[in-house]
């Protein structure tokens, strides 16, 4: 009898909980679906050339200043990033907006400035002009943001590089232009003249496409006349001329220690010319802002040690590399032009052994290198632990954004610093910031966007 009694507890137990598993509803499966379709691209000529590799020039002696010793005036943290509701909207009264703390202390910020919540899938948009925040919810997860038409129309990306319309300007009357992908998840590239380029892999080449402005036919150059174990990217097209950038690596570990070695490919005949230089794998390019061809990068090609990469300056037609910084040591990441084109704003930070407390490249800060004197004084001092990144010149020249991460970069601040080191106070706080979009591709490689 004890066991039939057992036999019927367990018996009972095994179907309420049968009854209890019914009655929890399944997590629906969401699909994204990319808004635009791209057409096939078909190919027309293969030709293809080369040229010798130039000669690099040595690198000038690098001086260093370091930032005023005064102490910057006391500023006052502003509120956290908002957790948005579901829809967009504009907030009627600035005191209520995270951008702009204190409404009548207000800073000196200009230009439109966008920010992917990552714990809340929201963008939010920051009008310094206007005093205008919008709030987009998302449900792509991570992405990418990307301004385009000066500020008119912001795009995003999913993680799978899929674009999306994340917010055009309701008072402009243009059609939005997504970002195009070709028919292998491919970015499509514009030059400023209005032709298209493409990269290809078939057959084992890697085949570059090239659409002239006005035309609906390709000319097609291969990277190499055969296949090879070289892995090519397209990087876009070099600002003024009719040359494309790109690089290869090998499918190897260290492609992530010297990334892609550098190429330009000339669009009306294929020519490749192989450049003295590296770049890291998903780092970034800025384009001098007057002078064509000219970009500041961080170069990997003579780095002794992982995750070392020298703040470089490239001209694309002449293949003349200048180093600015001599040390070895020092990565730098995340270049920017000076509106004026006379210096590059650059993250730092000496990578190796521990630095000396009165190591220039001790903090992880941002800082500012003339050109062509290669002069550098640091901007921002991060407190013990944290490390600045990103920074975004305004348009007056005086001021920079920044990014500020959290000992654990999981949580980080957009920050407002002067150029003259006068200033350097918070815009938002307490950001969460979404994990780094893993890609090779670095079109869609920031959760933060800024136009002046």
């Amino acid at each position: 009898m004890l066991y039939d009694s057992v036999m019927k507890r367990i018996t009972i137990t095994f179907l309420l909980l049968t009854l209890l598993a019914a009655c929890i509803p399944n997590t629906p499966t969401v699909t994204v679906t990319p808004i635009i379709s791209v057409p096939s691209l078909v190919p027309t000529v293969a030709v293809t050339a080369t040229s010798a590799p130039p000669t690099s020039v040595p690198s000038p002696a690098v001086t260093f200043t370091p930032p005023p010793t005064a102490a910057p005036p006391a500023v006052t943290k502003g509120p956290t990033a908002p957790v948005g509701p579901a829809v967009t909207q504009t907030a009627p009264d600035c005191k209520a907006l995270p951008g702009f703390p204190g409404c009548g202390a207000s800073l000196p910020l200009t230009g439109k400035l966008a920010i992917y919540d990552d714990s809340h899938q929201l963008i939010q948009v920051l009008d310094f002009n206007a005093r205008q925040d919008l709030q987009i919810k998302t449900k792509v997860g991570t992405i990418g943001l990307e301004w385009q038409d000066k500020g008119n129309i912001l795009t995003a990306a999913s993680p799978d590089n899929q674009p999306a319309l994340a917010w055009v300007n309701p008072v402009t009357s243009k059609t939005p232009a997504l970002p195009k992908f070709g028919p292998q998840g491919q970015p499509i590239f514009s030059g400023t003249d209005g032709s298209t380029a493409w990269l290809e892999q078939k057959d084992g080449l890697f085949l570059f496409h090239v659409r002239p402005a006005n035309s609906d036919k390709d000319q097609v150059w291969p990277a190499e006349p055969k296949p090879s174990d070289k892995i090519h990217d397209l990087l876009g097209w070099v600002p003024g001329t009719p040359l494309l950038l790109a690089g290869y690596h090998f499918g190897s570990n260290s492609m992530w220690v010297t990334g892609n070695q550098l190429y330009s490919l000339d669009s009306r005949n294929g020519a490749v010319k192989e450049l003295p230089a590296s770049m890291r794998l998903g780092s970034s390019i800025a384009w001098h802002p007057s002078q064509p061809a000219v970009m500041a990068f961080d170069d990997s090609s003579q780095s002794q040690l992982m995750g070392a990469s020298r703040l470089a300056i490239l001209n694309v037609n002449t293949a003349k590399v200048t180093r600015l910084i001599a040390d070895t040591a020092v990565s730098s990441t995340y270049p920017a032009w000076t509106p004026d084109g006379l210096a590059i704003l650059h993250a730092a930070i000496k990578v190796g052994n521990p630095p000396a407390a009165n190591d220039p490249f001790a903090l992880a800060g941002i800082y500012r290198t003339e050109w062509p004197a290669g002069t550098t004084t640091r901007i921002t001092t991060p407190p013990q632990g944290q490390r600045d990144a990103w920074p975004q010149p305004l348009a007056d020249g005086k001021n920079v954004l920044y990014l500020r991460y959290s000992p654990d970069t999981k949580q980080a601040e957009v920050r407002l610093a002067g150029l003259d080191s006068k200033l350097d106070a918070p815009v938002v706080t307490a950001l969460n910031v979404a994990p780094a979009i893993q890609s090779l591709d670095i079109h869609w490689q920031t959760v933060l966007a800024y136009v002046p």
